[in-house]
C-alpha cells in the first residue's frame, strides 16, 4: 500500500460526497472501525459496525478511489468512509496497519475488484464448482454436505425446512416460522451496549418465501402482518441513522408478495394495504403503496370505499381526531372513491371531514377545482375563523388560497391586504415582494412600501394608519399577530430588504443593531451583508469573514477547515483588490502560527496565500 494517494478533504468529497462523508465522520469519531487491516489483495480491509457488522473493502488506483461493502447500499457508503478516514488518521499518527489473510474478506470480491466484472467473476466461479462436483461421487458429495451442516447450523436448518416442506409437514414449518417472528419482535436492545445489534429478519424472510408456494399464503399474510407491527416499535428504537429502516424495507417487499398469493378478494387485499400504510409512522411501506396504485378492478374500489366511509361514520369525533392516521383514512376513502367512479361522493365527504380534522385545505383544493368558487370563499372564511388560533399553519395556506381567487377576479385591492397579513404575521423578504408586486398593479407601491418598513421599525400595523386606503383585514385574517410578542425593530428583516433594494447604507444601519446572542442562520445572513457592503463599507465585510472563518477553525475539524477556507478566499481576494496584499500575508502568517499543529489546515491556508489569490485572478481575468 505504499502506492497509497493523498486523501485529502477534496478528493474524499469528490469521491463520496459531502453527506455520505460527514456520517462517515461521525462514524469513525465514535470508533465503530473495529478492525483496519491490508489485504493480500493490495486493499484496505475494515470490519465496521452499524445497524449490524459490516466488512468494507477499499481500494485506491490511478488516483481514484473504490470500495466494496455488504451493507444495503453495497459500495462508497459511510461505512468505507469512516475506514478511509481511520487509515488517513493512523498513517497520520504513525501507527502500523497489518496485513491479513482473514478469509472472511473474500465476499467482497464478488461486490468487484478494481477492473473485474461481477458476473463474469460469479459465473467463473459458478463453473469451477460445476466441474467439481461432476467429478466427484455421490458418496463424497454427501459426505461433504453432512460436513458443512455439521459446521453450519443455519444451512442444516435450511434442508431441514425443505425436508418438511417436501414431505408436506408444513403445520412444523409454520409454527417454526411464528416461533421465529416472535422472537425477533419481542426482541430488545441492550441498553448498556452502544454497538448493540439489531433484529435481523432477513433469515425469516428467507423461510418464509420458501414456504411460500406451499398453500401457507394466509398464515404466513397474519405473520408479516404482525412482523410489520413490530417494526414500528423496533425502528423508533433502533433506527438513529435510517440505516435499520433500509435493512428492514423487504419486509414490506416481502408481504406484498404474500398479499397476491393468499386467499383474500382484491378489495381485502387492498384494504389489508391500507390498515398497515395508516400503521406505517416511518414511511416504509412504499411497496405496498405501489401495489395499490396498480390496476385493481372499479368495483373492488367500490368496497374499499364502502369499507373506509363505513369506519369513518362508526368513530365517534373528538377533539383528538384532529390526527394523522383519520385524515390517511378519508384520503384513502377519497381516492377509492376516485377509482370506482364515485367522483360525486368525495367533495360530502370533504365537507363531512373538515370540521372534524380540520382539513379545510382539502376542501376547498376540491372546491376551487369544481369550479364551486362561492362554496371554496365560505369554506375558507370558516376554516381561518376555526384554525387562525391554534393551527396557524392551515389557516396561512387557506388564505393563500384566497389569494388565488382574488387574483384571478383582479381583485388587487383584497391581494394586497392578505399579503400584508401574511408580511406582518411573519415577516420576509418574498411576502415583501408579494406585496409589491400587487401593489404595482394599483399603482401603490411607495405608500405600501413605506407602510411596510415603519411596521417593521415600530410595530405600527400598516391598516391601522392614515395612510391606508384599503379594506381592513378580518380578525381572523390576523393569525398569530394576537398572539406573538415580536420585537421592534425586527432589524434583520430590514436587513435583509436592504439587501434585496442593493442599498448598503441601509444594510450597514441595521446590521449595527443585530443582537448579541446569535440566531439559527445568522452566519448565512452576515455572509450576505459581507456581500453586499464589500464596496461600501469593505472594513466590515472583512471582519465579518474573518470571524466565522476563525470560529470554523477553532472546530479541530477538516471539514470546519475547507469551510474557512472559502470565508478567507473571500476575505483574502477583497484584500488583493484593495492592494492590502502585506496586510494579508501578515494575517495568514499568524494563523498559521497560531495553528501549526493542524495539517490540514495548512493545506487550506496554502490555498488563501496571496499568491494563490493573483493566480486565480489572472485566470479570471483572461477568462
Amino acid at each position: 500500500m505504499s502506492d497509497m494517494p493523498d486523501l485529502n478533504d477534496k478528493k474524499l468529497d469528490n469521491w463520496a460526497g459531502e453527506t455520505i462523508i460527514e456520517q462517515g465522520r461521525k462514524y469513525q469519531r465514535a470508533r465503530k472501525v473495529k478492525e483496519l487491516v491490508y489485504l493480500k489483495d493490495g486493499r484496505l480491509g475494515a470490519v465496521v459496525i452499524g445497524t449490524r457488522t459490516y466488512l468494507v473493502a477499499v481500494s485506491f488506483s490511478g488516483g481514484e478511489i473504490k470500495s466494496d461493502c455488504t451493507c444495503p447500499f453495497e459500495s462508497d457508503c459511510k461505512h468505507a468512509v469512516a475506514a478511509v478516514l481511520e487509515y488517513r488518521q493512523r498513517l497520520e499518527a504513525g501507527q502500523t496497519i497489518e496485513v491479513s489473510a482473514d478469509k472472511k474478506y473474500g465476499v467482497l470480491s464478488w461486490h468487484g475488484d478494481p477492473g473485474d466484472n461481477q458476473q463474469a467473476v460469479a459465473a467463473e466461479t459458478a463453473a469451477k464448482l460445476e466441474a467439481w462436483f461432476s467429478g466427484q461421487s455421490l458418496a463424497q458429495l454427501m459426505a461433504l454436505l453432512l460436513g458443512i451442516c455439521r459446521e453450519h447450523a443455519d444451512i442444516a436448518a435450511e434442508f431441514i425446512d425443505m425436508i418438511n416442506l417436501q414431505n408436506g409437514n408444513t403445520p412444523k414449518l409454520l409454527q417454526k416460522i411464528k416461533m421465529q417472528a416472535r422472537q425477533l419482535i419481542e426482541s430488545a436492545p441492550d441498553w448498556d451496549d452502544c454497538y448493540d445489534t439489531p433484529p435481523d429478519y432477513s433469515a425469516l424472510l428467507k423461510t418464509m418465501k420458501q414456504a411460500l408456494p406451499f398453500g401457507l399464503a394466509d398464515e404466513l399474510l397474519d405473520v408479516i402482518g404482525r412482523v410489520l407491527g413490530g417494526l414500528q416499535e423496533q425502528v423508533e428504537i433502533y433506527d438513529h441513522n435510517g440505516e435499520f429502516a433500509c435493512d428492514v424495507e423487504p419486509c414490506y417487499s416481502t408481504a406484498v408478495e404474500i398479499l397476491r398469493a393468499s386467499s383474500l378478494d382484491s378489495a381485502e387485499k387492498m384494504l389489508w394495504a391500507v390498515d398497515q400504510i395508516i400503521a406505517d409512522q416511518f414511511e416504509l411501506s412504499a411497496p405496498l403503496e405501489e401495489y395499490l396504485n396498480e390496476k385493481h378492478p372499479a368495483d373492488s374500489w367500490s368496497e374499499v370505499a364502502d369499507d373506509l366511509l363505513k369506519r369513518l361514520e362508526k368513530s365517534k369525533p373528538t377533539a383528538s381526531d384532529r390526527s394523522w392516521g383519520r385524515d390517511q383514512l378519508s384520503n384513502f376513502a377519497i381516492h377509492a372513491l376516485e377509482e370506482s367512479g364515485r367522483r360525486d361522493e368525495i367533495i360530502p365527504l370533504c365537507e363531512q371531514e373538515a370540521p372534524l380534522t380540520k382539513s379545510y385545505v382539502r376542501l376547498v383544493g376540491r372546491l376551487m377545482e369544481a369550479g364551486r368558487t362561492d362554496d371554496a370563499e365560505r369554506y375558507i372564511t370558516t376554516g381561518i375563523a376555526a384554525t387562525y388560533k391554534d393551527l396557524a399553519g392551515i389557516a396561512s395556506s387557506l388564505r393563500k388560497l384566497r389569494i388565488q381567487i382574488l387574483s384571478s377576479r383582479k381583485d388587487w385591492a383584497g391581494v394586497i391586504t392578505h399579503h400584508v397579513c401574511e408580511f406582518v404575521e411573519d415577516p420576509s423578504t418574498s411576502d415583501y415582494g408579494e406585496v409589491k408586486k400587487a401593489a404595482a398593479k394599483m399603482k401603490l407601491w411607495p405608500q405600501i412600501r413605506t407602510l411596510l418598513l415603519e411596521y417593521l421599525q415600530s410595530g405600527a400595523l400598516p391598516w391601522q394608519h392614515k395612510g391606508w386606503n384599503l379594506p381592513a383585514p378580518d380578525k381572523a385574517e390576523l393569525l398569530r399577530s394576537d398572539r406573538w410578542r415580536k420585537k421592534f425593530p425586527e432589524v434583520e428583516t430590514l436587513v435583509e430588504i436592504a439587501i434585496l433594494e442593493k442599498d448598503p447604507a441601509e444594510v450597514v444601519k441595521w446590521h449595527d443593531l443585530f443582537p448579541k446572542k446569535e440566531r439559527y442562520g445568522f452566519n448565512d445572513l452576515e455572509l450576505e451583508i459581507a456581500e453586499a457592503v464589500k464596496k461600501y463599507d469593505p472594513e466590515r465585510s472583512l471582519a465579518i469573514w474573518k470571524r466565522l472563518a476563525e470560529a470554523e477553525i477553532a472546530q479541530t475539524r477538516p471539514a470546519a477547515y475547507q469551510i474557512a477556507g472559502k470565508y478567507l478566499k473571500k476575505a483574502g481576494q477583497l484584500m488583493v483588490d484593495l492592494k492590502r496584499e502585506p496586510e494579508w500575508r501578515d494575517y495568514v502568517f499568524k494563523l498559521r502560527a497560531a495553528n501549526a499543529r493542524k495539517k490540514r489546515l495548512m493545506e487550506v491556508l496554502d490555498t488563501v496565500s496571496v499568491n494563490s489569490l493573483l493566480d486565480t485572478t489572472r485566470v479570471q481575468n483572461r477568462i
